[in-house]
């Protein structure tokens, strides 16, 4: 059952039994710039132990769903000004929606469906559509896809995830979630790339100079997401990770979609 204030845009779950039956495999859902491929590195580097775990800018939460089921932290937090239906949804259905075979004529109809706010459509968005596109684009083949089966069996076990944990849930503007958290705490900042525009934030979503100023004099714990830039590397230094990427889904594809960029990652601890 969940318990939501609309005008917050919050909502508190309540513990359910529906957990316990669904697959340990950890979730994941298909996002441009989403952080699966990489995430048991992210996860490495985090805190052990604290109180809150926070992401401001959590996307479909691709590192989330890997931390909520390794780290023993006390609180989570989730927001994302455009994502953060697809978290309620899950809550209220994703223990109950039978996925459908993957074909055009679903397409067509859960696109239509979507129009009008339908939870099936919003769960079945990353399976139907190209990452992060939504029903606006054009059909995603079945080619690359996830097979019915296991998008079902990941869509159960992010709602286990998310009654286990509880988190606080909000579409509200970073800058709350910075405001608000303290010592003790994290936050995993996966922020709109600098110049990159990936469908759900555009290149100019965000005040990277702001963030980053945010973020020198924060008294809680966090890792930074983002290419190597001059911009990051004259406020933190060089990074502690690195690793080269293949792109997936972003505007960079001037050589035909080749083109790699080096995933940085930067902490305050």
């Amino acid at each position: 059952m969940i318990i939501e204030n609309f005008s917050q845009n919050t909502s508190t779950v309540l513990a359910s039994p529906t957990w316990a039956s669904t697959t340990s495999t950890t979730p994941g859902f298909a996002y441009p710039g989403g952080k699966k491929r990489i995430r048991k590195s992210i996860v490495n580097y985090m805190p052990k132990v604290g109180n809150t775990y926070a992401e401001p800018f959590a996307g479909r939460a691709a590192t989330f769903w890997l931390a909520a089921t390794t780290l023993p932290f006390s609180n989570w937090w989730l927001n994302d000004i455009r994502k953060a239906p697809f978290f309620h949804t899950i809550i209220s259905h994703g223990n109950t929606i039978h996925v459908p075979e993957h074909t055009r004529e679903q397409f067509e109809r859960y696109k239509v469906l979507d129009k009008a706010g339908d939870p099936s459509a919003i769960l079945l968005e990353p399976y139907l559509t190209y990452n992060g596109a939504g029903y606006g684009a054009s059909y995603r083949p079945t080619k690359g896809a996830p097979l019915r089966h296991h998008y079902q069996n990941t869509l159960r076990r992010a709602h286990q995830i998310l009654i286990q944990t509880q988190p606080k849930i909000t579409a509200g503007d970073w800058k709350t979630v910075h405001s608000e958290l303290g010592e003790g705490d994290f936050a995993l900042y996966d922020p709109p790339y600098i110049g990159a525009t990936v469908h759900g934030y555009g290149a100019y979503d965000l005040d990277h100079a702001e963030m980053i100023n945010a973020l020198k004099h924060a008294p809680y714990s966090w890792i930074l997401c983002e290419y190597l830039h001059p911009l990051y590397i004259e406020a933190f230094g060089e990074p502690f990770w690195t690793k080269d990427m293949q792109l997936c889904a972003t505007n960079f594809r001037i050589d035909g979609g080749k083109e790699k960029r080096v995933e940085c990652l930067w902490k305050n601890f």
